[in-house]
């Protein structure tokens, strides 16, 4: 009888991820299809408010600059910063989790923009005034994609690594809404998004967010976790969907081009009017394309824990111990965590310097593979394999692992 209570319970209590998985599914196709119904009603409101916005703002450098950066906030570079900083001042399994939301977001803005080919709203309107340049396709919007995933993620992360008086956590959460919905309005402020896109892009987000946590039911709980993380059978399930998901990507990008409907020369004349100078890599589909590829910091990720845990510490239980409480970076002093970011930086400087050495005019085929799919997965592989054992021989870490063995 117990058992059978059990299992009950079990089913009751834990929904299967099948389920859960169409659930998520059935939800994405109704808000693509919501936005698709909508669209043409949700553009022609967005230009009466862009309209208007930047007839209040015009030659106010001030206001301008402060949604500039605004929208720096969802840029992929602050993305690396954020990065970083969580690296240094969390565990790494925190950043893996970060870093997953960072890739899901590239394989969502340019599978989609890839897929849909719909032009930013001063690509036809003339009068829109462009305060920040973006020359790939607009729909969805990559910025709307990151900002309700990523920031919806450091906000997960921040209540289960905090506990915070309920009343103040309801504040911090209006303020963390406040922050998305002003970085969402600084697209359509600043001319480069229309409201269909936005709404589109964040509801994508919002997707990714709930795929990790929900669906997946990714959490903190590293010692569940890590076991199928180092699996070599997980690990080439994931090496197998990149990979499906990046020749798919070039298949549409080569083999289904501009659509006829698009006014593609009126576009290109438009863009190189408001944007003098922009390379062929970042205009139309070049850019989607191009996004799609850093997907692979995702595999980079993977790969680089698997190394760590089977080369540096030989044992996925030591791993378990540097990052679940016993060996915990943020509790150093300030001077170990200024070392740290510098070691890092030594690291991960030689996988950086291959994007400069591509130039953005280069053929399209060796811009995706040395400008992106390679240099994000050196990068990721190097922070994730080889940054603590740099940290550890720098001694900027609180604890070597066999200090703590011994200590238990």
């Amino acid at each position: 009888m117990k058992v059978s209570e059990d299992k009950t319970n079990k089913l009751t209590h834990t929904p299967i991820l099948k389920n859960r998985l169409f659930s998520w599914i059935k939800l994405l196709v109704l808000g693509m299809a919501l936005e698709a119904i909508l669209r043409e009603n949700l553009y022609s409101f967005g230009i009466n408010i862009i309209e208007k916005i930047q007839y209040n703002i015009n030659e106010n450098y001030l206001m301008i600059s402060l949604l500039r950066v605004l929208s720096f906030m969802a840029t992929k570079d602050c993305l690396i910063i954020l990065i970083f900083l969580t690296f240094n001042y969390f565990d790494m399994y925190t950043t893996l989790i970060v870093v997953e939301v960072c890739g899901c977001c590239s394989i969502g803005t340019g599978l989609f923009k890839l897929i849909y080919k719909n032009p930013r709203p001063f690509f036809h309107e003339e009068w829109v005034k462009v305060y920040d340049c973006e020359t790939g396709y607009g729909n969805p919007s990559g910025h709307s994609i990151v900002v309700v995933s990523t920031y919806l993620t450091f906000w997960k992360i921040f209540k289960l690594k905090y506990h915070i008086n309920p009343k103040l956590r309801k504040y911090l959460f209006a303020l963390l809404c406040t922050f998305i919905f002003s970085v969402l309005f600084s697209r359509l402020a600043l001319g480069v998004h229309s409201l269909n896109q936005i709404f589109l892009g964040s509801f994508i987000g919002y997707q990714i967010y709930s795929l990790i946590f929900y669906v997946l039911n990714i959490n903190l709980d590293l010692e569940l976790e890590i076991k199928s993380l180092i699996n070599y059978h997980y690990l080439n399930i994931m090496a197998a969907v990149m990979t499906s998901l990046l020749l798919f990507g070039f298949v549409v990008f080569n083999f289904f081009p501009l659509s006829m409907n698009l006014d593609v020369d009126k576009y290109l004349q438009r863009i190189l009017e408001t944007c003098p100078g922009t390379p062929y890599s970042k205009v139309f589909d070049y850019e989607a394309y191009f996004m799609l590829s850093s997907c692979s910091i995702l595999l980079g990720a993977y790969y680089g824990i698997y190394y760590d845990i089977k080369v540096n510490l030989k044992s996925s239980d030591e791993w378990v111990q540097i990052n679940t409480g016993k060996f915990l970076w943020n509790k150093t002093s300030v001077f170990k965590s200024f070392i740290r970011i510098l070691v890092m930086a030594s690291v991960l400087i030689v996988p950086f310097l291959l994007t400069v050495f591509i130039s953005s005019h280069a053929h399209t085929n060796i811009i995706f593979i040395l400008k992106n799919l390679v240099p994000y997965f050196v990068i990721s592989f190097c922070l994730f394999a080889f940054v603590r054992k740099a940290c550890d021989s720098f001694h900027c870490t609180n604890k070597l692992v066999k200090e703590t063995k011994s200590a238990n």
